[in-house]
Order: structure tokens, then C-alpha cells, then sequence
């Protein structure tokens, strides 16, 4: 729908794992990845990011009772 409103007519979704959407993109297989991905010094030198429109931490719960 995104891409229909932006004009563009001939759109196709192709599902990956998740360690070849870079190198896809890179090798022109694809144009846009549209996948939950952190935003790294690594990955910023090779691909360039939107602003993002989803930002989460992440952390690990343990039981108090069961603490190192």
C-alpha cells in the first residue's frame, strides 16, 4: 500500500533470511528491505538507513529467587 501511494505500480514482496537481505540489497537483487533491523556502525557503512520509526531496548529477566 506504501509503495502504491508513492506511485509506484509493479511491487514484489520476496520473503529472506534474515543474513541475506544485505548482501541482496547490495547486489541489486532487491531495492528496500523492510525488516526489524538494529541500526550498527557496521551496518551504517554499507547500507543507508531511514530515520527510524521503531526504537526498543532489550534486556534479560531472571527470578529474584534465582539470581547469581
Amino acid at each position: 500500500m506504501v509503495a502504491h501511494k508513492a506511485g509506484y505500480s509493479c511491487v514484489k514482496i520476496i520473503s529472506m533470511d534474515f543474513d541475506a537481505l544485505i548482501p541482496a540489497l547490495q547486489q541489486g537483487k532487491i531495492d528496500v528491505i523492510a525488516a526489524g533491523m538494529t541500526i550498527t556502525p557496521e551496518r551504517e557503512k554499507v547500507v543507508a538507513f531511514t530515520i527510524p520509526y521503531w526504537e526498543v531496548d532489550q534486556a534479560v529477566i531472571v527470578s529474584k529467587k534465582k539470581q547469581l
